[in-house]
């Protein structure tokens, strides 16, 4: 029997077959140009419903094969499996509460979907207020459509279609960005393919909807190519791989490396083929184990370093992401500094001019932080570096956050003064509650970074404006004791080796103990100003309680520059290579930059005697005329490094070796160091202090260095003799 039967959403009408006695009776909701009932009696439009299941299945597969990413994600995955089913409810009844199942859940899914393109960074752009009013506009969305009931089918056409298409646009806008951020040129092919599959489901949706009278009366007998149930099929495919899209953007921005996997393929997965033969595409991130890493995750050190497990929150040995063997003993016993700001802050910058003599013209070519490099830092005072993306939230669940700060000494997060700071502020913010509620006793300090291309009065004003904000944030979230300590940086001067000074001293149990040393040297001495200099990496790690004067400071660092790049030229290798980082702890040789070999010397002085790189050289320097005056090689039996420059405004700077990672620069007058022999026994006694001040530290060392040889040595029994 032909019936007139309205087109969806429209006044027109057009003659189909229909079925008036089909199980669910007449439609009450939108039809769509498939013949009602025409192939079940309990289905009134079967392809229709049919197709519908695609998108229950993609639904499926993503929350399955995403089940270790963040809720929003399972939510956006699971609502396309919700949309499917009320889509089958719908197509297969034509009812209109059947039909709210259908609409309603695609307004929610597209809302979830808009969340995860907004906010995909790795830090908070919008409050709460912003899922608040995602959450406000699909239950607005909800209370219309329902209300507006079978009767008025066009006012329900109009409020769905306008509120989805407009958050369709949204969303659309947001993927582009993410597109043209994408680098790998097969995923981007892949994209091209999915909006060009996009596209094309839309287009069907059109003719389907416009021209069902074409499509029901096609030339040559053809029948109805139901190309709505191939909408529902692009449709399905076009919503799984935007969210994936969204997934791996988001992964991006969280450093963790994302990866696109190809699943259920016809290819083994020991073949070595990198070519995608599998069926449905997945973002494989770093912290998934293989099946090869399980089976050895107990056992690290027995497989090879590339089936090793990668994991955000395993802290082992030879961890790829985090750097290279610790110890536990050692790990415990290191202060840990992180590095942490927003991405091109300059922290990478930081770390390589200070602790790898990188200079910073060469730091302009280096590229953006994407992963955590750990750095160990082997000084007086071994320590470790940890240099954190920009983009990476290391507040995610995923993250172990007390493995992260747990044994942090000083957290230092970098702000760009020559950008936009409030989104670095706001990051800040975040960063020292979460710390501090792991643990209390972090130092927290501020580098205001790139500074030097700014005046004086607005440096002053941007450190003000900073520490206050800051402070202000910190009082409202009822952190009032939480103490942050401000510096104005820049690595183009010195300022970037005072401010590491004075956080790698907070560190330092015993500065206390050392500045009291100090002051009684410079007492005795006639000293006016003495700073106890770490060489490697011209940081002071005491000085004595006379204030610092930023003059002195550089004047002394500079020193120090000077004499490793002499005895780099005219001295052993031994300093150069120490200057680069590269010191390692050799048991036989002395407690001082340079060492004798048996019988030989790399050369001899003029006076035919054997030397030692700077032992005993005296280098006399005017500052008004600039040239270095090398005076007589004195000899004696101090084997220690010294080197002493006379200023042509009556200063001298004298530099005397503590140990191999020390130097003690004084500065003082020139009528002072007249009694130099006083000042030399005086330098003597104050380094007999030092080594008793760590004296109990060294013997801790021992004494856990001897614990765990003795449960190494018991457990090599156990294994040998068994326990029987």
């Amino acid at each position: 029997m032909n019936t007139p039967v309205p087109l969806p959403y429209s006044n027109a009408t057009l003659v189909t077959p229909f079925s008036p006695s089909g199980y669910w009776g007449p439609p009450t909701s939108s039809d769509w140009c498939e013949n009602n009932y025409d192939i079940s009696y309990y289905v009134a439009e079967f392809f229709n419903s049919l197709s519908s299941i695609a998108m229950i299945l993609v639904g499926i597969v993503g929350v399955y094969l995403h089940a270790s990413f963040e809720n929003r994600f399972l939510i956006t995955f699971g609502s396309i499996a919700i949309v499917g089913l009320g889509s089958i409810a719908f197509h297969g009844t034509l009812l209109f509460p059947l039909q709210m199942m259908d609409e309603v859940p695609m307004v929610y899914s597209i809302l979830s979907l808009a969340y995860c393109c907004i906010e995909n960074r790795s830090y908070r752009r919008y409050g709460t207020w912003f899922p608040v009013s995602i959450a406000l506009y699909g239950l607005l969305t909800t209370i219309v459509l329902v209300y507006a009931g079978p009767d008025n089918l066009m006012l329900a056409f109009v409020v769905f279609q306008s509120s989805f298409a407009f958050m369709v646009l949204v969303v659309m806008s947001h993927i582009v960005k993410i597109y043209a951020e994408l680098q790998d040129v097969s995923i981007r092919q892949m994209w091209k393919t999915t909006g060009t599959i996009a596209l094309a489901s839309y287009l069907f949706w059109n003719i389907d909807y416009r021209m069902c009278d074409v499509m029901q009366n096609l030339p040559f007998g053809l029948g109805n190519p139901q190309l709505h149930a191939f909408w529902h099929l692009g449709a399905s495919i076009g919503s799984y791989m935007v969210t994936l899209l969204v997934c791996f953007n988001r992964a991006e921005n969280l450093g963790r490396s994302p990866m696109m996997e190809w699943k259920w393929g016809l290819v083994p997965r020991e073949s070595e083929t990198t070519l995608p033969f599998g069926f449905v595409p997945s973002v494989l991130l770093v912290t998934h184990f293989t099946q090869q890493q399980q089976q050895h995750q107990h056992h690290p050190r027995q497989q090879p370093p590339e089936a090793r497990t990668m994991s955000y929150s395993d802290y082992g040995d030879n961890d790829p992401i985090y750097g290279d063997d610790l110890a536990d003993e050692d790990r415990e016993s290191r202060p840990r500094l992180m590095l942490m700001g927003l991405r091109r802050s300059g922290k990478s910058s930081i770390q390589r001019v200070v602790f790898h003599k990188m200079t910073p013209t060469e730091t302009l070519f280096l590229e953006s932080t994407s992963k955590i490099n750990k750095d160990n830092i082997h000084s007086f005072i071994d320590f470790q570096v940890w240099d954190f993306p920009g983009q990476m939230d290391f507040f995610d669940p995923t993250f172990d956050t007390t493995a992260i700060f747990g044994e942090v000494g000083a957290l230092v997060f970098v702000i760009d003064s020559q950008d936009d700071y409030m989104e670095a502020l706001a990051r800040l913010h975040s960063t020292v509650v979460a710390a501090y509620r792991v643990n209390p006793n972090i130092t927290f300090e501020v580098f205001i970074h790139k500074v030097d291309g700014l005046s004086e009065d607005y440096k002053i004003d941007t450190q003000r404006d900073i520490q206050q904000t800051t402070t202000d944030e910190l009082a409202d979230a009822g952190l009032e004791n939480v103490q942050l300590a401000f510096y104005l940086t820049s690595i183009y001067d010195h300022s970037i080796f005072e401010a590491f000074s004075k956080v790698i001293q907070k560190l330092i149990p015993q500065l206390p103990t050392l500045e009291n040393l100090l002051n009684i040297l410079c007492a005795n001495s006639g000293i006016e100003k003495a700073f106890l200099f770490d060489v490697i990496s011209k940081i002071y790690i005491a000085t004595d309680s006379s204030p610092v004067d930023s003059q002195s400071y550089e004047i002394c660092s500079d020193m120090i520059d000077v004499i490793i790049d002499i005895s780099s030229i005219y001295g052993r290798a031994a300093i150069g290579a120490k200057s680069q980082g590269y010191l390692e702890d050799q048991q036989d040789q002395p407690e001082d930059w340079t060492h004798q070999q048996d019988g030989h010397d790399d050369y001899e002085d003029s006076n035919g005697s054997h030397g030692h790189s700077l032992s005993q050289a005296v280098v006399s320097t005017s500052s008004r005329a600039g040239s270095l005056d090398n005076q007589p090689v004195q000899s004696g039996g101090n084997h220690e490094a010294f080197s002493v420059i006379k200023m042509g405004n009556g200063t001298v700077l004298y530099l005397r070796e503590v140990n191999k990672y020390l130097a003690l620069i004084c500065l003082l007058r020139a009528e002072t160091f007249e009694k130099q022999g006083l000042i030399d026994y005086n330098v003597h006694c104050f380094k007999e202090a030092m080594d008793q001040v760590f004296e109990l530290k060294r013997a801790e060392r021992t004494r856990r260095e001897m614990e765990a040889n003795q449960l190494l040595e018991q457990q090599q029994h156990n294994g040998l003799y068994g326990h029987g």
